[in-house]
């Protein structure tokens, strides 16, 4: 790899050189399914050869991970690469064939008496490692099917993916036009949007944000239909699997009560004027007459900081110190010498940024680099993720590595929340704390505005479903509109077509069913750990470390308690808010 690409594109390279070698593991790997296959009807004999087949499935499930892993890679990459998109198909083929033909292995150990299994945990060391996944196993029985109707789930788990590929597809092949800006001319596309929606001419934010949601209205019947399409598919998987609603399907796997996503949807109403209040000091701030969501990133200064690719490490590594010189030390290898980041402007790129990796490959990343606070920011959150993955790889077996989405989102936003406290804390100059202000609303914004608003969203369209209803794409718009008009009060003018669109722009969020609602658990309960660590508390700093290693070995409210928050509470979510309070304090000191 040469120097000039080592700080722009990832090490995809270490996972396979080409896809000919990608091709022979893919051999490989189908043929071990077929050999794994074979035992069913075998595995409560002993509990040696227990042991070894479960360790042989367990491998075997990474290495389907990381042939996918490489096709996702090629593909966000360049998003016109017809091979790479062609070899993603054969990936989501092979892993639906992976959870159809071994749907036997779990209905098959619940056959196995639990007394037979604590004795045999006693008496093989080996198996007792795979003790805590059966305390899971047997908590969550009434939700498993038979074997027949595991293996028809799995096997049509590739199509259930078809209406998320063809929003995603869609979105990706929009032709955005161009804006005019009194630099140049500027290509409007999903990565260079934040620019634009942040730029200091109103008129060209307006025209910018007109021009996407009027491109997503002129497809958005299609995007309707694939978005009813996925949300039926969820509600089909929850009845098969006997849950009373869409929402308990998606919680009951992570052991998240209900209580607690209605404990975060309650506290997000109760604390709407805090929005309110934010909206009207930015347009004071900015001389406005009218206030609207294109200006809701307009900049408040006019100097806001460069911050280029390097700085920004040297900033997420000065904020993320108080982790430990080892944490630190992995880290900043992985952002600037062991090449774990695609974070290059190129062309056809897909849209967002994302961490993505196992034990078989580097925890890489995947982002547009903006040389902003934005641009930092992304990459802090990003970067959090993948401590996450290698600290959670280097401390449990492959059967614990993987960590729920409710945990994840919290490492993220840790780390943004230390690395935005640095800054405070050590830059006194009037602009650039102005600017950290600015990030740290825009990352509440998305997280504490946008996303309970998906969700409230998605919750509708999934209760309807469960009524046998269908919600066309004008429906989903005022939907749209309507939960959107709350939050921003009066203080912002709405378009309902304009602003209704909003749900299509979030192609991959509104298929991740009941996923959005956990950025906002996530930054409440980051900030919370954070605030623990930045005082100094006593174990703080240990106990969020533990909450890192301990990947999916526990329920994520039991790690999350470890680390030192309960997140059964709506206290941090009163608290998330009461943090926003305090920045939007700072920011009207500032103005």
């Amino acid at each position: 790899m040469t120097s000039s690409l080592q700080h722009e594109r990832w090490d995809i390279e270490s996972i396979f050189p080409d896809f000919a070698a990608w091709d022979e593991e893919f051999q490989q790997v189908e043929q071990e399914i077929h050999t794994l296959k074979a035992f069913q009807g075998t595995l409560t004999r002993d509990p040696q050869d227990l042991h070894l087949f479960l360790n042989a499935w367990n491998e075997l499930s990474v290495r389907v991970g990381r042939l996918s892993i490489y096709t996702s890679m090629r593909v966000s990459a360049d998003t016109t690469d017809s091979e790479a998109k062609r070899k993603q198909a054969e990936s989501q083929a092979l892993s639906a064939a992976f959870q159809s033909q071994l749907a036997f292995i779990e209905p098959e150990l619940l056959t196995l008496p639990e007394e037979t299994a604590r004795l045999w945990f006693e008496k093989h060391e080996g198996l007792k490692v795979y003790q805590t996944y059966f305390e899971k196993l047997w908590s969550q029985k009434k939700a498993l099917r038979s074997a027949e109707v595991e293996a028809l789930l799995g096997s049509v788990s590739e199509a259930f993916q078809s209406a998320r590929g063809i929003h995603s597809t869609l979105v990706n092949e929009l032709d955005f036009g161009t804006i005019e800006t009194p630099e140049k001319p500027v290509k409007l596309a999903h990565n260079s949007l934040p620019g634009l929606l942040s730029h200091p001419v109103r008129s060209v934010r307006k025209e910018a944000w007109e021009q996407y949601a009027r491109k997503h209205l002129e497809v958005q019947q299609t995007m309707a239909s694939a978005l009813s399409t996925g949300v039926k598919q969820n509600v089909f998987v929850a009845r098969t699997r006997g849950f009373s609603s869409s929402l308990e399907a998606a919680l009951y796997p992570n052991r998240i009560p209900e209580q607690v996503y209605h404990n975060f949807m309650q506290v997000y109403e109760r604390n709407q004027q805090v929005w309110h209040r934010y909206w009207r000091i930015r347009k004071q701030a900015l001389g406005l007459s009218d206030f609207a969501e294109y200006d809701i990133k307009a900049p408040l200064t006019q100097r806001a900081p460069v911050v280029t690719y390097r700085q920004a490490v040297d900033f997420i590594t000065a904020g993320m110190r108080p982790l430990g010189e080892a944490y630190v030390r992995t880290m900043r290898s992985g952002l600037l010498e062991d090449c774990w980041v695609d974070h290059g402007l190129s062309p056809n790129r897909r849209m967002g940024a994302f961490s993505i990796g196992n034990r078989l490959t580097k925890p890489f990343i995947f982002m547009s680099f903006q040389e902003n606070l934005y641009g930092m920011s992304t990459l802090a959150h990003e970067v959090g993720h993948s401590m996450h993955k290698h600290l959670s790889n280097q401390s449990q077996p492959i059967v614990y590595e993987r960590y729920t989405l409710f945990a994840a989102e919290v490492a993220s936003n840790f780390n943004q929340a230390l690395t935005r406290a640095y800054l405070l804390r050590t830059v006194q100059e009037r602009e650039f704390r102005i600017a950290v202000l600015e990030e740290a609303f825009s990352n509440f914004h998305r997280y504490f505005l946008i996303m309970p608003v998906l969700s409230q969203f998605e919750l509708t369209l999934h209760q309807h479903a469960e009524q046998g209803k269908t919600f066309s794409a004008a429906q989903m718009n005022r939907l749209m509109a309507n939960l959107l008009g709350k939050v921003y009060g009066q203080e912002v003018q709405m378009d309902e077509s304009l602003n209704g669109i909003m749900w299509s722009q979030f192609s991959n969020h509104l298929y991740a069913n009941f996923y959005t609602w956990q950025y906002g658990t996530g930054i409440a309960a980051a900030n919370a750990l954070a605030d623990r660590v930045l005082s100094g508390e006593t174990g703080a700093v240990e106990q969020y470390l533990e909450f890192l290693s301990l990947g999916g070995k526990l329920a994520p409210l039991e790690a999350l308690k470890i680390a030192g928050v309960d997140m059964a509470s709506p206290e941090p979510i009163e608290a998330g808010f009461r943090t926003l309070e305090r920045l939007l304090d700072e920011l009207e000191r500032l103005l």
